[in-house]
C-alpha cells in the first residue's frame, strides 16, 4: 500500500533536476491534488493550504517573462510530529522528508516551484533556513533562476509600483511635450509656474506672458498657437495605446 508520504508530493530533490516538456498543467494539477491530500491528512493546516493553493494559481494566471526564470514560495507550513509523513530532525528543526526512488529526499517545510519559459516545471520541498542561498546556483543548492519570489504580494506591488512610475513618468513628458513649441527653428517652453515663456537651450530669454501679446518677434499666428497651448494645458493629455508589461 502506497504510504501517505508517497501522496503527499511527487517531488525532486534539492539539486532540482528540470523537466525539457510543458509540464505546467500536469504540475499545477499535481501540487493541487497533494495538498488536498496533506489538508485531508492533517500534515497542513486548512489556512496553509488555502494560501498555498492562492499564489499557485496566481502563478498559473500570471504571465511571466519568458526570457527569465523564476523561483517561487508557495508557501510555508508546520511540521505535524504526528504526521505519518516522514520527518527529518535537522539542526534548525524538524521537516517532511519525502522519498523518490532514484531521485533522492526532499525534504523542508516550505513548498517551492520552477517558472521558465513561462511554464511551472517542478516543484519541490525546501527549508527555511535554505533563504539565503536561493539566490545561488544549483551547484550550490540555491535554485539557479534569475529570480526570487518569496512572497507574491510584494512581487506584484513591485510590479505595480514600477508600472505607475513609468506611466507617470510618461505623461510627465508627454505634459512637457505639450508645452514645448518650435519657433522660427528654435525651441520654446511654457512655464506655467513663472509665466513666461523661455527658450529652451537658454532660459534666461524668457517673454512674460503679460508682454506675449505685444512681443514684437513673433507675429499673430505664433501667438494664436502659443494662446491656444495656454487655453487648453490644463486638459488631459490623450493616453497612447497601452504598452505591454
Amino acid at each position: 500500500m502506497e504510504s501517505s508520504g508517497n501522496k503527499v508530493l511527487t517531488i525532486i530533490n534539492e539539486e532540482i533536476k528540470l523537466f525539457e516538456s510543458d509540464v505546467t498543467g500536469h504540475a499545477f494539477k499535481r501540487l493541487n491534488s497533494r495538498l488536498k491530500v496533506m489538508k485531508d491528512n492533517h500534515d497542513i493546516t486548512p489556512q496553509e493550504a488555502a494560501n498555498i493553493e492562492n499564489n499557485i494559481n496566481r502563478t498559473a494566471a500570471y504571465n511571466f517573462n519568458p526570457s527569465k526564470s523564476y523561483g517561487i514560495m508557495f508557501g510555508r507550513f508546520t511540521i505535524n510530529p504526528n504526521s505519518s509523513i516522514r520527518t527529518e530532525k535537522h539542526p534548525s528543526g524538524v521537516y517532511y522528508t519525502i522519498d523518490i526512488i532514484g531521485e533522492g529526499d526532499s525534504t523542508g517545510n516550505e513548498f517551492w516551484g520552477i517558472v521558465r519559459n513561462n511554464k511551472l516545471i517542478t516543484a519541490f520541498l525546501r527549508k527555511t533556513v535554505q533563504r539565503q542561498t536561493a539566490h545561488r546556483g544549483v551547484k550550490d543548492k540555491g535554485l539557479g533562476v534569475d529570480y526570487i519570489i518569496d512572497n507574491f504580494d510584494d512581487f506584484l506591488q513591485k510590479i505595480e509600483t514600477a508600472k505607475r512610475e513609468r506611466e507617470q513618468k510618461e505623461l510627465e513628458r508627454r505634459k512637457q511635450e505639450a508645452k514645448t513649441i518650435n519657433i522660427k527653428g528654435v525651441w520654446w517652453v511654457i512655464d506655467d509656474a513663472n509665466e513666461r515663456i523661455y527658450k529652451k537651450n537658454n532660459p534666461n530669454t524668457f517673454v512674460t506672458f503679460n508682454n506675449l501679446i505685444d512681443y514684437p518677434e513673433w507675429d499673430d499666428n505664433t501667438k494664436e498657437e502659443i494662446l491656444k497651448i495656454l487655453t487648453t494645458q490644463d486638459k488631459p493629455v490623450p493616453e497612447k495605446e497601452k504598452e505591454e508589461n
